[in-house]
């Protein structure tokens, strides 16, 4: 095949690719994943087949898969995600009177599913548990059901933890019989029917896999995972995969040891949308965007106590006084007896203010969740995320700001930074003019 050819097929492999995996090749780690697909053109591995070819050939589409996933992971990888199952989730869950049912989504070479397996078995649910991990690489599955590995995938491990679960075999390591026996494994796609054969999921752990889909490929991947969770199941993700929302089957919770996402249960309603007439209108004073006071007052709110105003004002007192852990305690107190917009928004500046951004992010996706339609929540959501390195999001949630609250000028000036920062000189100029003019007539 002519290099003229492979660069005109690789065009149309990439974009079929996509659509058929879910599977982003935009941005650095696209480019990355692109070139495995040229490489395999250009090497021969596709038998001299065009890219129409290769694409027609399950076969061959399949041995394209493994070029295209990252089957890199490693054993008892983010402990904290197992923490937050052993002493929220299954705590949560409570006896069951069958096995309890779990799906690794994305286990590369069977590291992930193997590692919530242990984890189980470790909780006191010996031959009580069901673990089904799932790949799109054919050979990272293939490697998976032989239980062999090198040194490398077992270095999150201790070397008591090696002894207990493995037996040395020259330079490799064999994981135990009994630890495989109860693990499932096969090749999956994200965008097809989860595999529910036996029943719904009580778990699904699915790490660091939702960062490479595409935005529409990872909405309906999650939506197809919520729907695959039995009533009250979990989801959990890595910390740095997106937080999730817009799904409606789902509801965050912010644990002591993390954020993880509970399927509602047929009798749990969603959380109650507030009407307009309760949405916080008035704007903060200025000053530094993530420290700034942003309590305004619920005009439609007479069941308000006094004291609950009372307790926001010392809250923002202590923000303006450099004193964020007390705001904190005063906001989480406000927030177990009368959750509020404001309450919600001194707490995440407060978590803001002591540095703590991976809290205050956690909090501003539950604020947003629990008050929807209120656009100061918004846009502290997008200074978080602006403040952890992520436009992107910061684009997604200030534009949602400026969409209920187009004359929050704040917000058009936090969008104009977030479309700075990717690039987009255009549109970061149409925000900031936009919140220059409604800053001067404020004036």
């Amino acid at each position: 095949m002519t290099a003229v050819a492979v660069a005109d097929g690789l065009g149309a492999m990439i974009a079929e690719t996509s659509r058929r995996t879910g599977i982003s090749f935009a941005g650095t780690r696209g480019a990355w994943l692109a070139e495995g697909l040229r490489v395999a053109v250009e090497s021969g591995e596709t038998g001299g087949r065009s890219g129409g070819e290769v694409l027609a050939d399950d076969r061959l589409f399949v041995r394209l898969c493994d070029k295209v996933t990252v089957q890199e992971s490693f054993f008892l990888r983010e402990r904290s995600r197992f923490e937050l199952l052993t002493q929220a989730i299954l705590p949560a869950i409570g006896e069951l009177d069958r096995p309890l049912r779990a799906w690794s989504a994305g286990c590369a070479a069977g590291e992930e599913a193997y590692s919530l397996g242990i984890v189980l078995r470790e909780a006191g649910y010996a031959r009580r548990y069901r673990v089904v991990g799932t790949d799109l690489s054919a050979s990272a599955i293939a490697t998976a059901k032989t239980g062999v590995y090198s040194r490398w995938s077992l270095r999150g491990l201790s070397d008591s933890e090696v002894a207990r679960y493995f037996t040395h075999e020259g330079s490799q390591f064999r994981l135990r019989d009994d630890l495989r026996a109860d693990v499932a494994l096969a090749r999956h796609n994200l965008l097809d029917p989860a595999p529910t054969a036996e029943g719904p999921f009580d778990v699904i752990f699915c790490r660091n896999v939702l960062i490479y889909l595409t935005p529409d490929a990872m909405r309906h991947v999650v939506h197809e995972m919520a729907a695959a969770l039995a009533p009250g199941g979990w989801l959990v993700t890595s910390a740095s995969d997106p937080l999730l929302d817009d799904v409606a089957a789902l509801e965050p919770v912010l644990t002591g040891h993390g954020l993880a996402y509970r399927r509602r249960a047929a009798d749990r309603p969603a959380a109650a949308r507030p009407r307009p007439a309760q949405v916080a209108t008035r704007r903060a004073e200025t000053g530094p965007p993530a420290h700034r006071a942003t309590r305004k007052p619920l005009r439609a709110d007479p069941s308000a106590a006094p004291t609950t105003e009372l307790q926001l004002e010392r809250g923002e007192r202590a923000l303006l006084a450099a004193q964020p852990r007390e705001a904190e305690a005063i906001a989480r107190r406000l927030l177990e007896s009368s959750p509020s917009g404001p309450a919600h928004a001194l707490l995440i500046q407060a978590l803001a203010a002591v540095g703590d951004l991976a809290a205050a992010r956690a909090a501003a996706l539950l604020a947003c969740h629990a008050f929807p339609v209120d656009s100061r929540l918004r846009y502290l959501h997008a200074v978080v995320l602006l403040e952890l390195g992520l436009p992107e999001e910061a684009v997604r949630a200030a534009r949602a700001a400026v969409y209920l609250d187009p004359g929050l000028a704040e917000a058009h000036l936090v969008l104009a930074r977030a479309h700075e920062l990717l690039g987009d000189d255009d549109a970061a100029r149409r925000s900031r003019r936009a919140g220059l003019r409604l800053v001067e007539a404020e004036k």
